[in-house]
């Protein structure tokens, strides 16, 4: 074997390959919208640390009795999860922008960052509230209201809302020492104190009405009974879905919020039935308000007869407010529809329809049914009217007789035109879908008593479709098992997209959902049906717009308007350019949205002034001829 000879030199490693260099794929639309609102997220926590949390955290020890020690606890653990909060931020902020429920507009999200950083401040704060010599768990709320995961308990909300409308503590008294004193403290405080009220009023915008519909109107009549004194100066009227503008109420169904929460520190009480996940179909504001009362001890004057028949009552304003009827009560309702409560409640004033219950219970006890028949000679005996104006009995009858005929009419016309599928199963069975009427340039529906007509009719499923208008709805008798992009889904038997904004959901989707099945087609009939009533609105609206013609001075204004979209157009582009984001809106996307904006400015400066109109037909034609110019002069 030969002599192994040692290497010369210092030995050097073997040099290594270096890899290609593969350029990056291109960021997708979606990454780099998730980049920006993360980076919003940051921004915006970040401003909140340097102007607000000082100031809100100082506010948090001033009439509160919050000591200065816990909240300076709780600030360095708002700045030591930094990352937590601005991940769950930006994910929330994403998740909605996903679903529908907002549009990617920056300053949006910037507002809506701020607010959700502004709760996670407050998210341990609930849980610290405290009184002087008591604990947490006597007067203020277990979790956190913003987030509607769980109920506060009814005792402690009203409690922390009674003890937060006070003054001083002073006026809280020696009572609070003993269970039993402090508990008749808190209530006597409790009527004294509370005379603010908010609840929803009816429609939206121009339209908006200040009413309630039958479960608000309830619980007004339940805080009278409950000792309250309800002022009608001091019954605020809100959109439904928001809570109040005053500083200090008791909300009850509105909110999106579900049980007893408080927000304001105490200051606001929510009672409400609204939240997608929580509330189910056997909820109501009503049914809360009164559970609620009761367990407080503020219907302790109430004897066990008149219990008995509040508590028929709030069945029946729950059952109403959810319309969530069993097969037997559709029969028994359409069956007797002029001679039931169902069909004659809508000419019946609350005091009437209250009185009812009182007689009926009062002879029947638990076993009276108000979706049965009533002696026509006791019905002759109430009081009747409609728009203010009295009605005889026999009048009542023959206007709900009316409603009814025309329902089964607009039935059989769609079920003539094609417009009903059958999923083939049984637990959704058969579906009507209504594509409405023209009623003087307004949409209305062709069944005008909706889906408890149809399900009268066996049909499990009413859809109400109104693309043109931006409108649609599913209406199912069982839980429907799906989510479309777009739209509201109400304790799963209620999909609801309001006017407004493009519809970008299908009906082919819709019916996907509904069947099953996600390869389903629309069949041949029921297609030639569509066609067919699309062809007759878009002949119908060119003929209008055709005819439609602004004066000259409506011209000059509309001219001066448009100079004003335009600065508006020309700050959005601005703004994209130099965010390097232009190209993640397409022409559609900026068509939508100056829309949209033309829509919201007409609404502010020119609707019912410079002899412009107000009117639904009329202020639409008008809404589109502006749009129609604006986008023609961009091109």
């Amino acid at each position: 074997m030969g002599e192994i000879k040692e290497p010369k030199g210092p030995i050097k490693p073997p040099v290594k390959e270096t890899p290609p260099v593969v350029p990056s794929a291109e960021k997708s639309v979606e990454e780099k919208r998730a980049e920006k609102i993360r980076q919003a997220a940051e921004e915006v926590y970040e401003e909140f640390i340097k102007k607000d949390l000082d100031q809100k955290f100082d506010r948090l020890t001033k009439g509160t009795t919050l000591a200065p020690e816990e909240a300076q606890i709780f600030r360095q653990k708002f700045i030591n999860d930094r990352e937590t909060i601005v991940n769950e931020v930006a994910d929330s902020i994403a998740d909605g922008i996903e679903k529908g429920r907002r549009i990617f507009d920056l300053q949006e999200i910037q507002e809506h960052a701020h607010d959700l950083i502004w709760a996670k401040m407050l998210d341990p704060v609930y849980d610290k509230q405290r009184v002087p010599g008591e604990k947490v768990d006597l007067f203020g709320p277990s979790v956190h209201p913003a987030t509607g995961e769980n109920d506060t308990t009814p005792s402690k909300a009203i409690a922390f809302h009674t003890i937060r409308k006070a003054d001083n503590y002073d006026q809280l008294g020696p009572e609070l020492k003993t269970e039993k004193s402090r508990d008749e403290c808190i209530k006597k405080l409790a009527r004294e104190l509370i005379d603010q009220f908010t609840v929803h009023g009816m429609g939206r915008g121009d339209t908006f009405q200040l009413r309630s519909d039958l479960d608000g109107r309830t619980c007004l009549m339940l805080f009278e009974k409950a000792g309250f004194t309800v002022k009608k100066e001091n019954v605020e009227y809100v959109e439904q879905g928001q809570t109040t503008k005053k500083e200090s109420s008791w909300v009850a169904d509105t909110s999106n919020r579900h049980g007893f929460v408080v927000e304001g520190l105490g200051k606001i009480l929510i009672t409400d039935h609204h939240n997608d996940e929580l509330s189910g179909p056997d909820s109501s504001a009503t049914k809360l308000l009164y559970d609620g009362l009761n367990k407080f001890g503020l219907l302790e004057k109430l004897n066990k007869k008149e219990k008995e028949i509040l508590d028929g009552y709030v069945n029946f304003v729950t059952k109403e407010d959810n319309k969530d009827y069993t097969d037997d009560e559709i029969k028994s309702i359409f069956g007797d529809y002029t001679h039931n409560l169902y069909g004659l409640q809508r000419y019946l004033n609350d005091a009437q329809l209250y009185k009812i219950f009182e007689e009926h219970i009062g002879k029947q006890g638990k076993h009276f049914d108000p979706y049965k028949p009533l002696a026509e000679d006791y019905l002759k005996d109430l009081e009747y009217s409609e728009s203010g104006k009295k009605l005889t009995f026999a009048e009542a009858k023959k206007k709900a007789e009316t409603s009814l005929r025309m329902s089964n009419e607009g039935i059989a016309l769609l079920e003539k035109e094609g417009f009903t599928v059958d999923t083939g199963n049984a637990h959704l069975g058969k579906i009507l879908i209504d594509v409405g009427r023209d009623d003087k340039g307004i949409r209305k529906n062709r069944v005008g008593m909706k889906f408890a007509a149809a399900r009268a009719k066996d049909y499990g499923v009413y859809i109400e479709w109104s693309p043109d208008t931006g409108y649609f709805s599913v209406q199912t008798a069982k839980q429907m098992g799906f989510q479309t992009m777009q739209g509201k889904n109400v304790r799963g038997k209620y999909l609801l997209k309001a006017d407004g904004e493009e519809t970008l959901v299908t009906l082919r989707q819709i019916l996907a959902g509904l069947t099953g099945d996600p390869n389903y087609q629309i069949d041949e009939s029921l297609k030639k049906a569509l066609e067919k009533d699309l062809k007759a609105r878009e002949t119908k609206r060119k003929k209008e717009r055709a005819e439609f013609k602004p004066t000259a001075e409506q011209e000059n204004t509309i001219d001066r308007f448009l100079k004003h979209v335009e600065t508006h157009r020309e700050k959005l582009l601005a703004l994209l350019k130099e965010e390097g984001t232009e190209a993640e809106y397409s022409e559609r996307d900026r068509e939508m949205y100056f829309k949209s904006l033309i829509a919201d400015l007409y609404k502010e400066y020119l609707s019912g002034r410079h002899n412009f109109p107000e009117e639904e037909k009329e202020e639409r034609m008008m809404q589109e001829y502006i749009q129609e110019k604006f986008l023609k002069n961009k091109k």
